[in-house]
């Protein structure tokens, strides 16, 4: 059974600049969050920044997450990054003070 995940409707209602922007977003999420993505072919695969050396992946520093559970996970990063940004913007105006 394949599953319609956020990539398929990019493709398919913009083609494949909409699937390659759709990919490049959730990759700056993941890597805001401290993860590299690998893969987005049938599920999430993400590596965890601070434990990659080098160009080799080893496999149980992989994270993998199914459609679904992306599509739960992906708001919740998506406000806690806004949440941090604008933390730090807070931060910042406090200290132009």
């Amino acid at each position: 059974m394949q599953v319609m995940t956020r990539y398929h409707v990019a493709m398919a209602k913009g083609g494949r600049a909409a699937f390659e922007a759709a990919i490049d977003e959730d990759k700056g999420l993941l890597e805001f969050h401290g993860l590299r993505l690998l893969s987005v072919d049938g599920c999430i695969r993400a590596a965890v920044l601070a434990e990659l050396k080098g160009k080799r992946v080893n496999p149980w520093n992989v994270i993998e997450l199914s459609p679904k559970a992306w599509d739960f996970l992906r708001p919740i990063l998506v406000a806690a990054r806004d949440m941090q940004v604008q933390a730090q913007g807070n931060i910042l105006s406090l200290a132009a003070k």
